[in-house]
């Protein structure tokens, strides 16, 4: 007794409409610049990126060195509506396995190094 034809063809069409998905949201993904780091103790470091309505940002890769730091930010950007190019800032958590120490932290998607966040955080842009 084995698979009836109709339960084979809803399988292969479950099977592609997946693929089709996951291809989608792999083309919609892609890193984003980081602007700024700031130290939040020894191990742990919050890092400033822009980001707009409706995307997921999120830390997609750490690697560590006994002299850098390298994290990588992604986001997938769903254009679900029409929208602005405002960009919003956004802070991510990084954990460290090792203190930071005196290394440098780089930007996974350019090889850049990042600088330190301008103190205070966020800047005071003069508005009221």
């Amino acid at each position: 007794m084995g698979v009836s034809r109709t339960k084979r063809r809803l399988l292969l069409i479950a099977v592609v409409v997946l693929v089709g998905v996951v291809v989608s949201v792999r083309a919609l993904d892609g890193t984003v610049p980081i602007a700024y780091y700031r130290a939040i103790d020894r191990q742990t470091l919050a890092i400033e990126t822009i980001t707009g309505p409706g995307a997921w940002t999120r830390v997609t890769g750490v690697t560590e060195t006994p002299t850098t730091v390298t994290i990588t930010v992604g986001s997938i950007r769903v254009p679900l509506l029409p929208g602005t190019d405002v960009g919003q800032w956004l802070e991510l958590t990084v954990h460290l396995g090792s203190p930071i120490g005196d290394r440098m932290v780089v930007d996974g998607s350019s090889g850049e190094h990042i600088r330190p966040a301008p103190s205070p955080w966020p800047p005071d842009l003069g508005n009221p």
